[in-house]
């Protein structure tokens, strides 16, 4: 009786894993461990105080998860941008940033705003593309700016 209830048992646990081979339940092979990442934010104005500005960041090369941001050197964009979570879950991000402070407590030229830190699945090397939305001065006008993304943790 059983030796009769292990032939079944068995019987049974190898129809139980046919059936699962067959709908597509493989053993999963290891995938290379994550990495973290980050992404400086810098912007150039010339010799324009940069009073405001908003950045649109997205991966174009490789999958990433944004998974903090942080704020610049600059006292006056030391604290983070407002962000835009929903855009943050697919792999871009659209930051922005203002300082009320007068032209003399602004930045000018190269500020670093912003560290973006990701995470990058597996052995890829991402990509990144910047565009500048809006950048302004302590009055409100529109200045002339480029966006500058480092990767890496060089400052």
């Amino acid at each position: 009786m059983k030796r009769g209830m292990m032939m079944t048992c068995g019987l049974l646990s190898m129809l139980l894993l046919a059936a699962l081979c067959e709908r597509g339940f493989a053993i999963r092979q290891a995938e290379p461990p994550a990495r973290f990442e980050t992404v400086s934010v810098f912007v150039e104005t010339g010799e324009a105080p940069l009073a405001a500005w908003q950045l649109d960041i997205s991966a174009t090369a490789g999958t990433v998860r944004i998974v903090g941001i942080e704020g610049g050197d600059h006292p006056a964009y030391s604290e983070p941008p407002y962000y835009d979570p929903l855009a943050m879950q697919q792999d871009r991000v659209i930051i922005a940033a203002f300082s009320l402070n007068g032209p003399e407590a602004l930045p000018s030229g190269r500020t670093r705003v912003a560290t973006i830190h990701v995470q990058i699945p597996g052995d890829v090397e991402p990509e990144f593309e910047a565009k500048i939305d809006a950048a302004a001065d302590h009055d409100g006008e529109f200045i002339d700016a480029e966006v500058v993304l480092q990767i890496g943790t060089d400052k």
